[in-house]
């Protein structure tokens, strides 16, 4: 079983960072097609990747297998992040079938104007105090690694796994949303651009609503914990999926399939 659809739009893999869902995140490209892929920022960890260790063969094979889309047909935009600014030095330059830039229009079947753009400058933490989420981003990996130790001792205990850092974080990117604003600001100045709404990253935290101001706010959330993604389907309709709900699908189909049958022995 493959999952088909006319656009798929991620964020936020944090590859090379602890706690990225590699395994997710690949499965899920490996299964899927579509015609456009867009990748909405923070999609490499520059932060912490950098350290010897932290940058593995599993996040290679992610790369890896966004090229080979490309290769086969798929279109690829690329809008970098916070954490991946070193990309913006290519915005505005193509690679064949991808593309980099600073923000993009996505067009759906029955033609809704979306604005895709990662969110970071809208981001008053970001842009005034960057220094502060450059330390919450090393916090965010040392609890990630703690977490990875604490999980395995909770295991042999037989006790229920904990996350401390997903925790941790949310408090931060909750308290970050509240001090600027984040998704009326974006919002509102996706709606003054003339779109129908707008799809971001950067807040780990997904969301489909209609704002007041009549625009869509759609945030694709993150491959850390949540492992979501915004979907066109192929008759235009959107929605934001779950790496769970797909993956029980996915394993569904793949078991319900009937034995083949063996010739009787003449």
């Amino acid at each position: 079983m493959r999952f088909q659809y006319r656009a798929v739009f991620i964020s936020d893999l944090h590859l090379g960072s602890i706690t990225c869902n590699a395994e997710a995140i690949q499965t899920f490209l490996v299964n899927t097609d579509c015609e456009t892929l867009y990748l909405v920022g923070d999609i490499m960890d520059m932060w912490v990747s950098r350290k010897k260790g932290k940058w593995r063969q599993e996040h290679t094979d992610i790369v890896s297998s966004i090229l080979s889309k490309a290769r086969q047909g798929t279109d690829v935009y690329l809008t970098p992040g916070n954490h991946d600014s070193e990309f913006r030095r290519l915005n505005g330059i193509g690679f064949g079938n991808i593309h980099v830039d600073h923000e993009f229009c996505h067009t759906t079947l029955e033609g809704k104007r979306l604005w895709v753009i990662h969110g970071d400058y809208l981001d008053r933490s970001v842009t005034t105090l960057k220094w502060l989420a450059y330390l919450g981003a090393w916090v965010h990996e040392g609890l990630g690694g703690f977490n990875v130790f604490w999980n395995r001792w909770a295991k042999r205990l037989g006790r229920p796994p904990s996350d401390f850092s997903g925790l941790a974080k949310k408090r931060v990117k909750d308290f970050v949303q509240y001090f600027t604003n984040f998704v009326d600001r974006i919002t509102v100045d996706a709606k003054n651009a003339g779109y129908d709404g707008v799809v971001c990253g950067h807040i780990h935290k997904p969301a489909f609503v209609e704002h007041e101001t009549g625009a869509l706010y759609i945030n694709t959330g993150d491959w850390m914990k949540h492992c979501t993604a915004l979907v066109e389907h192929l008759d235009g309709r959107l929605e934001l999926v779950h790496w769970a709900d797909l993956r029980a699908t996915f394993e569904g189909a793949i078991t319900s399939k009937p034995e083949p049958s063996l010739p009787f022995p003449s």
